[in-house]
């Protein structure tokens, strides 16, 4: 993507930050936001094989030969990654090649169990990290990113059939986490000064937080300019499936061997896995109807834990509507004491 990266942080006007809540606690950033810092880009020489499948998921996809190319691999003991990046990268390419092997062929001919070299490290790992076994928004999008050329654009590490549009895909919606960044300093300090009633700083911070939604809407609509309709949901949207449930080629779930013999449903990616969108219901207490809620918090299971425990200690914490409400003048005997 040719936009540069941001120090978002200079973007919005500095304003105190007298709220306890430490971003830190929870991994996230002010300058990346939800993305992982620095994520690493290839695994130690042991897991080469899944380096080199990885890579080339979308070339071996199209040739159809990368169920071949799965069955010769051995189970790599997971045991010899270091570090939280290494596991992020290896849960990241665990899932790009099992999804390939399951949507290679397309709805014909899935395969109903994945085989154990997937399965049992990509398991393994699923529960380690607390991210759920399947292509989602964390790994295609949160883990997946760099600006490691001279000009500092984004790229993405690996990447889907579909050529450069599956590309496009990826590194727009990373800008979109990049934008977020700069709502995050806004967004904690929003809910202090709903806390001690200060009307005017709480203001000035739901203004920034407006104008980075507004960015973050310009950023998305770019979508448009190097990905077609067509590419997205014939090409690049199958492998972001999950399986099971009504309509799926696999609707009993996956079988993951060497874990469980009983098959396992999962929905796969989805924008309300990014922890963005559900920052912005939790600050301003948005609730959805109740189909719609239900969805929502069941999509924050394939958030990294620390993301979806930041969403709900906004939910605990903020005051925003009730204070809200409060000006409005809705609650009786208290709008005047307020007004004064």
């Amino acid at each position: 993507m040719e936009e540069r990266v941001e120090n978002h942080a200079k973007d919005i006007m500095d304003i105190e930050d007298p709220l306890s809540i430490n971003l830190a606690d929870f991994h996230v950033s002010h300058k990346v936001g939800f993305l992982l810092e620095k994520p690493l880009a290839e695994l130690p020489a042991y897991f080469e094989p899944w380096n080199q499948v990885c890579s080339r998921m979308p070339e071996l996809v199209m040739q159809h030969q990368l169920r071949e190319e799965v069955d010769k691999m051995e189970v790599l003991d997971h045991h010899k990654l270091q570090g939280y990046r290494q596991l992020r990268l290896a849960h990241l390419q665990l899932s790009f090649i099992s999804a390939g092997y399951v949507w290679q062929e397309g709805d014909k001919g899935v395969p109903e169990k994945l085989p154990r070299c997937l399965a049992v490290p990509w398991c393994a790992l699923s529960k380690t990290l607390g991210i759920q076994p399947v292509l989602c928004h964390s790994d295609l999008v949160l883990a997946n990113w760099t600006t490691a050329d001279p000009d500092r654009n984004l790229r993405c590490f690996y990447t889907l059939p579909g050529g450069g549009e599956a590309d496009w895909f990826i590194t727009v919606t990373v800008q979109m986490e990049l934008d977020f960044a700069a709502a995050l300093k806004p967004v904690v300090s929003a809910l202090k000064y709903a806390e001690i009633s200060n009307a005017e700083k709480l203001s000035l911070c739901l203004t920034q937080i407006t104008d980075v939604v507004k960015k973050m809407k310009r950023s998305l609509e770019r979508m448009h300019d190097n990905l077609s309709a067509d590419t997205f949901y014939n090409t690049l949207r199958p492998f972001l499936t999950g399986w099971g449930g009504e309509g799926s080629p696999l609707p009993e779930g996956l079988v993951y061997d060497g874990v469980s013999d009983t098959p396992v449903q999962m929905n796969g990616g989805s924008a309300a896995q990014s922890s963005t969108l559900q920052t912005l219901d939790a600050t301003l207490g948005i609730v959805h109807s109740e189909d719609k809620q239900d969805f929502l918090k069941k999509m924050r299971m394939y958030m990294p834990p620390d993301h979806r425990h930041f969403i709900e200690t906004l939910e605990q914490r903020s005051k925003i509507k009730a204070f809200e409400k409060l000006l409005a003048g809705t609650v009786p005997g208290k709008s005047r004491s307020l007004a004064s």
